[in-house]
Parts: C-alpha cells; sequence; structure tokens
C-alpha cells in the first residue's frame, strides 16, 4: 500500500518537475537574466540593445529592471550618489539605490518609456510621472531638438517620448479596466495622474514639449482629454505644436472637418518640419480621405525629406485593414514606438 502510494505521489510530481527541468524554458530564463545584466552594467549601447530584446521577449518580469532603469538606479532602496559602505558588514543592510550615469542617457530613457507603456501596468506611471517630471525643468525654452533615430538625443527628446508614453500607458489602462468590468484603485489613480501630467505639459515654454503633450493626451482616447487640446489651440503660435494639437483633435474627434482642414492647410507651410508634422498628423489621426491631400501636397513637394515622409503616410493611410481593425494612430504598424511621431525622420525648425 505504502508502495502504491508512493508511486502515485512520484507519477503527480513528474509534471512539475519536467517543467522546471524543461531546457526551452531554462535557456529562457537564462536569456531574461543575461538582459537584465546588460541592462544594469553594461554600456550605454549594451543597455538600449537589452530593452529591445526584452521589449521583443513581452516579459512583464521586465517593468522592474525597466522602472529602475529609467529612475536611473538597479536597486531598491532611497536614492544616493555612490555606493554606501555598511557600517556593520554582519548586519543584513537595506539595499542601496546607486545613481548610474549611463542610465540618465536620453537616448535610453527614450526607448525605457516606450517599454515601460508596451507592458501596461500601472505600476509604470508613477515611474514615467516622477521622470518627466525630473528632466521637465531642465528643458529651456531655446533647446534645439534632436533628431529622435540618433543617438545624439537630449532631455527634450526623453521628456517628450515620456509623455507620449504616458498617453498610451492611460489607454492601456483604461482598456483594462473595461476588459475586467471593474475599478481599481491604484489604476484609476495611476490615469489621473498621467493626465493631469499631460495637461500641464501643455503650457510649457518648449513647443517640442507641448507637442508630445498633445500626442500624449491623443493616445489616451480620454473625453477630457479632447476638452484639454481644444483650449491651449487658439493660443498657440507655434506651426508645429498647432500641427500636433490639430492632429490630436482629429484624432479625439473624426468628425471635426474644420480642424481636419486646418490641418491640411499647414502643408502649405514654409518650414519643411511643418509639412513634416503635418503629413505625420494626417497620417495619425487615420482620417479616410488624408491621403488624398498628403497626394495633392507631394506634387508641389521639392524638399526629398518632406517627400519621404508624405510617401509613409500615404502608404499608412491606404494599407489594407480589416473592417475592426483599431488604430490609435500612434503604432499602426504594430511596432511599437517605431512609427509613431517621436520616431519618424524630421528637420529643425
Amino acid at each position: 500500500m505504502v508502495r502504491v502510494i508512493l508511486l502515485a505521489t512520484s507519477l503527480m510530481l513528474i509534471p512539475v518537475f519536467a517543467e522546471d527541468m524543461n531546457p526551452q524554458k531554462e535557456e529562457s530564463d537564462r536569456y531574461f537574466q543575461e538582459q537584465v545584466q546588460k541592462l544594469n552594467y553594461g554600456s550605454t549601447k549594451e543597455k538600449k540593445i537589452a530593452v529591445e530584446n526584452l521589449r521583443r521577449i513581452k516579459s512583464k518580469r521586465a517593468l522592474r529592471p525597466f522602472i529602475f532603469a529609467l529612475r536611473g538606479s538597479s536597486t531598491y532602496g532611497e536614492p544616493k550618489k555612490g555606493v554606501v559602505q555598511p557600517e556593520t558588514p554582519e548586519v543584513d543592510q537595506p539595499l542601496v539605490n546607486v545613481e548610474l550615469k549611463e542610465h540618465n542617457d536620453p537616448a535610453l530613457k527614450f526607448v525605457l518609456a516606450q517599454a515601460i507603456a508596451d507592458i501596461g501596468s500601472e505600476r509604470g506611471m508613477s515611474a514615467l510621472v516622477d521622470v518627466y517630471k525630473a528632466l521637465e525643468p531642465l528643458v529651456k525654452k531655446e533647446e534645439k531638438v534632436n533628431l529622435p533615430y540618433s543617438d545624439d538625443m537630449n532631455n527634450v527628446n526623453a521628456a517628450t517620448e515620456i509623455l507620449r508614453s504616458i498617453g498610451k500607458l492611460v489607454h492601456r489602462l483604461e482598456e483594462t479596466q473595461e476588459a475586467d468590468a471593474s475599478k481599481y484603485k491604484p489604476v484609476n489613480d495611476a490615469i489621473k495622474s498621467g493626465m493631469e501630467t499631460l495637461k500641464a505639459a501643455l503650457a510649457h515654454e518648449h513647443h517640442y514639449i507641448r507637442s508630445g503633450a498633445a500626442d500624449g493626451l491623443a493616445y489616451s482616447s480620454r473625453p477630457e482629454a479632447l476638452e484639454s487640446v481644444n483650449g491651449v489651440l487658439e493660443k498657440e503660435e507655434d506651426e508645429y505644436t498647432k500641427a500636433a494639437l490639430l492632429s490630436a483633435i482629429i484624432a479625439l474627434n473624426k468628425g471635426n472637418g474644420e480642424k481636419f482642414f486646418d490641418l491640411v492647410e499647414l502643408l502649405r507651410s514654409d518650414k519643411p518640419a511643418v509639412r513634416i508634422r503635418a503629413s505625420i498628423g494626417i497620417s495619425f489621426a487615420d482620417v479616410s480621405n488624408g491621403a488624398h491631400y498628403i497626394k495633392e501636397a507631394l506634387q508641389y513637394e521639392e524638399n526629398f525629406n518632406v517627400r519621404e515622409q508624405m510617401k509613409r503616410d500615404i502608404a499608412l493611410l491606404t494599407a489594407f485593414r480589416t473592417p475592426d481593425h483599431h488604430t490609435s494612430g500612434a503604432y499602426k504598424d504594430g511596432n511599437p514606438g517605431n512609427d509613431s511621431p517621436s520616431s519618424r525622420r524630421t528637420e529643425e525648425q
């Protein structure tokens, strides 16, 4: 009888042990840990590659390492400028949160913000909001906007991409609550914090930050976003930001024909960057007849970069889609971040 019980118990444990000893699972865990190690201790280039690798495998385990890296640290604990030696090594000491110069590279924060939004957890919102608020005062009105596809990004690029990621995360959290048919206080608090941050950023002195706030509000898809964007449009003097505000309004309310034609009019701007942003805005808003107006503008466009952008936007707007295909205007090709206004080729104003 005892032997029968032991045999039955061992048979029950075989699937568990088999899963734990699965070579593929072990290889996956090893790969994950390798990427986290590179994110914590690698060069800036290695860190960025690690972020992209972790995004590709879509593991929620990466959330905490992403948050630490975005904040410029690698462990739990209160922020310190350097490693603090414990007074009594034999006693367990709390972990020290070490600020790392490599983690504060704007290009790294750029991709980390996107990665955190991809995961879609309310725990990522406080990190995005806190890091944006730390960067926001460092961005001055006349600071140059570097090309976001290069390694030479600055705080303008990083702060603006964080705003876009906040908007995307708000939308993800809203969808999660709708699917669960329940309201979860931490999620509600995260959504509220994100929306307040985006609304406040509409008043920033730097035009690119304001444009990022407009994009973030468009990504959020919340009704209050339309009111906020409409409220600042009339006072906006910068054409680039105006294009972002108009595209946000159209994305949030596709029936607004007047604002659509205001955006189309910016395709005639004397500034190449504005024409690019207007073209992106039309495809971002995903209006069905938008391709027609970009094609019209393309006939008169002499600037190579503007022409290339217009061609990409026409292709996006005319691509085949199923009737129920949903696009936020931000990530139409299913490649998070690579089709957002922040990662498109632009020229300086």
